[in-house]
């Protein structure tokens, strides 16, 4: 078993203007390196892929790094299912529902401007008592997603996550694509 240590299974789905989904690449990888998510995105390239408008990823830098190369004009955003789950683990057990539905306020707003609001009453509400669960969200601040009618509009990217060997399937972005593909 351990000749597979390091190796993930790196997939991309591709979602079109209607919020179909299909698998563009599942293709195992080194620890999610730059160099591996280049490989995966090349083939897609070679294989005729234009650039997508959205890149959605869960954080791994080699992701951002590659896709920023082989796509420069690609918007990137941080995944808000694992973004919700890494500010989640910086509060109790007792208050995640509250925190959880808070950053739901943001992530589904209408309007750009709305999901700024719920985002400063998020840090006006949680830092004192959080700070590490309110630095978490921040880092990524200007790399949320645009309104869903944005998305529904312009929506012809690509969602990806990582997946350890002989793990379960993946459920990749499906809670943030759904209201979209619902507008």
């Amino acid at each position: 078993m351990s000749s597979f240590r390091g190796i993930r299974t790196l997939v991309i789905i591709g979602v079109n203007e209607r919020g179909d989904k299909r698998f563009l690449a599942i293709e195992d990888g080194v620890r999610e390196s730059t160099q591996s998510w280049r490989e995966v995105l090349l083939k897609l390239k070679a294989r005729g892929m234009n650039a997508p408008t959205l890149g959605i990823g869960d954080g791994a830098m080699g992701f951002g790094a590659a896709l920023e190369e082989i796509y420069p004009d690609t918007r990137q955003q941080r995944c808000w299912m694992h973004k919700t789950g890494n500010v989640l683990n910086c509060v109790p057990k007792l208050i995640q529902p509250k925190v959880k539905s808070a950053l739901h306020e943001i992530w589904q707003a209408e309007t750009r401007n709305d999901a700024y609001k719920a985002f400063d009453l998020f840090i006006a509400t949680y830092e004192a008592k959080y700070p590490k669960a309110t630095l978490t969200l921040q880092k990524d601040r200007g790399n949320y997603s645009p309104p869903k009618k944005y998305l529904k509009k312009h929506l012809t990217g690509f969602c990806t996550r990582k997946i350890q060997f002989c793990t379960s399937q993946p459920n990749l972005c499906d809670k943030q694509l759904r209201p979209i593909a619902r507008l």
